[in-house]
């Protein structure tokens, strides 16, 4: 180990994330697709969150479109970034500064 850091997790905290507005933090493999170094919380770094994997669970619990889906699979395929405002929710950030308990919630809702 080189080092360990403290995280807080969305209010739901054991929950992989399913939807907008449910407070779990997303589960999976998800790449940083933008920096915004304005951030008010430090270097805030946007994930590729929704993933594949979500967009074929929600496409198939009908949360989202085939278009959507479709569009979320080509940005991960390319490795843009993935549509952010769906109902399975979207900007979801990894960034310093935060709260000392598990606060995070979805800006989208």
């Amino acid at each position: 180990m080189v080092r360990t850091y403290k995280v807080g997790l969305g209010l739901n905290p054991v929950d992989d994330k399913k939807r907008q507005g449910d407070r779990a933090t997303p589960e999976g493999e998800f790449y940083i697709f933008t920096k915004n170094n304005k951030s008010t919380y430090y270097l805030s770094l946007g994930i590729s969150y929704p993933n594949v994997e979500d967009a074929e669970r929600g496409l198939r619990d009908g949360l989202i479109s085939r278009a959507q889906h479709d569009a979320i699979v080509k940005a991960i395929r390319s490795k843009t970034a993935p549509p952010q405002n769906t109902e399975l929710g979207g900007d979801i950030y990894i960034h310093g500064n935060g709260a000392s308990s598990d606060w995070t919630w979805d800006a989208w809702h």
